[in-house]
Parts: C-alpha cells; structure tokens; sequence
C-alpha cells in the first residue's frame, strides 16, 4: 500500500473501520479493498423482488456475491396482504429493504413460513441459476431475470401463477456492512486483532517448519481441502511423491466456490464430484502421514493430508506418458520394447529351427 493512503487510514479512526471490513470481504487483497472505499469495486449484485399468486404475497431481497457465486444475506417475507404489492423494488436496495422490514415488524405474515421460504430460496438459489443470473445481468436482460426469480419462487414455493418483478442493483460488501438492517455484521475489532496476530506470526516460522500458503498471499486466492485418488497398481507410491509431480484428486468439500472451480474442469454433475489434475507445489512428511499442496489452477490450491503411508497414489495419464518417453530419451529402454525385442527373438529363433528341421 502507499504509506501516504497508509497514513490517510490510520489518522482516522473510521476510515480505518472501513477499510478493515472491505479488507475482510476482499480476502486481504488491499488492492480490491482500497477501490471498495472509493465505490470502484462492487462485489454485490442486491436482488429486490416482489411477487403475488392467487393466495399469496411476497417480497425478497438477496444480497448475493457474483465473485464467489454465494448468497451472503437474505430477508423475505410471505403474506396473504395485499399491502405487500405497494413496495417497490425498483427504488434503492436501503429503502426496498426497509419496508420489507416495516412489514414483517407489523406481524401480518406466518414466521414459520418465512423462515421456510428463506430456507427453500437459498436451497433454489444454486450455481447454476447464479450463473444465469450473472449473465441476464449483464446483458441488462430484465425480462430473463424476472423469469429467472419466478421460477425459482413457483418451483421452490409450490406456488401458481406467480407474477413477479425483480430489481437488481449492484452495490458492495461495505455498503451492505454500513447500511443493510438485516445483514449479520461482521467483528471488526477481532478482525483487525486477528490480523494483527497473523501478521506478527508470520515473521516467525511455524512450530514444525512447514510454511503453508495462505489466502491473499503470493497469488492465492482459494485454497481446497482435497484427497488423493489411489492406484493401487499403477500408482506411485506416497513416498516417492515429488514437488512438480501431476496427481489425481478429488474435492471434499461442497463450497460454492468447490463447484465453481470444479464445473471449470468439467468434474461436477450436479450431485457429485469427479478427479481432476493438480501439480505439487509444497509436501511434508509428518509425525502422522503427509501433507500437501498442489496446483489446481493459477491462485487456486488443493490442500490434501493424508495419514496412510503405504498407499499408491493415480498419476495425471498425460505426465505419466511423458514422464516414460523422457525417460527413454535419457538411454534408458522401455519395457514395452524391452518386451517387442524379446518377442521378435523367439520367433526369430522357432523360424530357424523350423527350417533346419
């Protein structure tokens, strides 16, 4: 950071406030935060909606995260009232989100229901419509993002013939943090203590010597708890693993972001995840098996520890062909030739004692 805009932060106490939470919603990243001050980098898309069916009524608003493909806070309502179809979800989010607010505070709604149709449209609200949502909004497309919301309402609700009509505004985490009177607020004070902390323990190696990458540090933007895929056969051996060395692995967690990385490799179906190929970047060997971290794609890490230590882990084919074919070329022969050879001779051999007999 510039000491000068360094200085202009740590002079005023609310600007420092600021700048801790738009630091904790960027994952550290200074750059992002410091735009995220000056309104330069919105990381939200706020949903305003409002619907009605023939028995009932409804407004939404979802504060959702187009980065990191994830819903952060949500408030809802459902009512028989008619009152509710007066809100407007074309002013601003703080105002939209006010009157909801002012609606539930009069009581003329069932709780139990609200909270089940907060529960049923954060389960709808998947990857998938997440994307469509990106990309209607985008496009400026209003008439697919009403169709979008009405779906999920009707599917999610049971409801029938719903009309609806969306609004999305694009704002930021901070002023989410600053304005929004649903959203749970972050610690900003254990947070910069926290990062207080972090920063004088990084100066000072770890206990068992073994620096770990960490998020918002040398390019890291996402690190994913993953585990090898084993070949007993064909495998190499745990031990043998090398920094460089192509791996299979599997992710174990579900995360929006596990998803997102994972429909980029073609490797999610909806239900479950499939292998993909990562490289080793850092291994260690500890008192309880093994360590690692390996190279999914640029910024985004795997992070895999493993207690068997007589296991064969499945090789990424391609380096495994290429991995033999260098071999070769250093002098060495192949078994598959190894083997040609052999064949040839014999039948060499069994010709000549056949035209000798």
């Amino acid at each position: 950071m510039d000491p000068e805009i360094a200085e202009t932060i740590a002079k005023s106490p609310e600007l420092a406030r600021k700048y801790q939470i738009a630091l904790h919603y960027t994952n550290g990243d200074e750059d992002k935060a410091l735009k995220m001050l000056d309104g330069a980098y919105q990381d939200l898309y706020i949903i305003k909606g409002r619907f009605s069916s023939t028995t009932q009524n409804g407004l939404f608003v979802i504060f959702y995260n187009w980065f990191n493909f994830v819903a952060v806070s949500t408030s809802e309502i459902m009512s028989p009232s008619y009152m509710l179809r007066n809100v407007d979800p074309s002013q601003d989010w703080r105002e939209f989100e006010r009157q909801l607010m002012e609606h539930v505070a009069k009581g003329d709604h069932d709780e139990v229901m609200r909270r089940a149709m907060r529960d049923a449209v954060l389960k709808a609200f998947t990857v998938t419509i997440m994307k469509d949502v990106n990309k209607a909004v985008r496009n400026n497309d209003d008439i697919v993002l009403n169709r979008i919301f009405q779906r999920l309402i009707k599917d999610s609700m049971g409801l029938q013939n719903v009309d609806m009509e969306v609004n999305c505004q694009p704002d930021s985490s901070l002023a989410m943090e600053l304005d929004s009177i649903t959203s749970k607020k972050i610690d900003v004070e254990s947070i910069a203590k926290n990062a207080s902390r972090e920063s004088e323990s990084a100066v000072a190696p770890p206990a068992d010597g073994f620096m770990r990458p960490e998020v918002g540090k040398d390019g890291v933007k996402l690190i994913l708890k993953c585990g090898l895929i084993l070949s007993p056969i064909k495998g190499k051996h745990i031990s043998r693993l090398e920094v460089g060395d192509r791996v299979r692995v599997s992710i174990l967690e579900s995360s929006p972001n596990a998803i997102k990385v994972a429909e980029a490799f073609n490797a999610y179906d909806g239900k479950q995840f499939s292998p993909i190929n990562a490289r080793m970047k850092v291994a260690r060997k500890g008192d309880k098996g093994y360590e690692f971290y390996a190279v999914i794609a640029k910024g985004i890490l795997a992070h895999i520890v493993e207690e068997e230590e007589n296991i064969k882990v499945a090789m990424d084919p391609a380096f495994t062909v290429q991995e033999s074919k260098d071999e070769t070329k250093k002098g060495g022969i192949s078994m598959p030739i190894i083997v040609a050879i052999i064949a040839a001779f014999i039948i060499i051999v069994s010709v000549l004692i056949f035209l000798v007999k």
